[in-house]
């Protein structure tokens, strides 16, 4: 099972769409997010983020995760994403994220949000 799961809190009225914060690490990698069953994903990072890249990472067994690229095979990595909120139409198909840092950032964190 997932570290977190998108949507899990939501009510009732707002099951087509969630959302849920995501603490970023110190080093290596964050916890893994459930993004299954959401077809639009979007990324808002904190406003002090202390990494020059942050890679997105994606499984679908939630045990083995690669690097999500582009279908142009460019690797999907956010530069210094302070404060900024991304559509990432990549995501749509996988079942789990999570995010890999190079600085430590674990003061601050990125909202995955969701929509069907």
């Amino acid at each position: 099972m997932a570290d977190q799961v998108l949507g899990a809190f939501a009510s009732e009225r707002d099951r087509r769409a969630g959302s849920i914060t995501v603490t970023l690490p110190a080093t290596g990698a964050s916890d893994s997010v459930d993004i299954r069953g959401f077809a639009n994903i979007t990324l808002q990072f904190s406003s002090t983020i202390a990494s020059a890249n942050i890679d997105v990472e994606t499984s679908f067994d939630n045990t083995t995760f690669g690097d999500l690229y582009t279908r142009d095979k460019t690797k999907v990595t956010f530069a210094a994403p302070d404060g900024l909120c991304f559509d990432v139409p990549e995501l749509s198909g996988a079942s789990y994220v999570r995010f890999g840092v190079d600085a430590d950032d674990s003061a601050n964190n990125v909202v995955v949000m969701g929509k069907v």
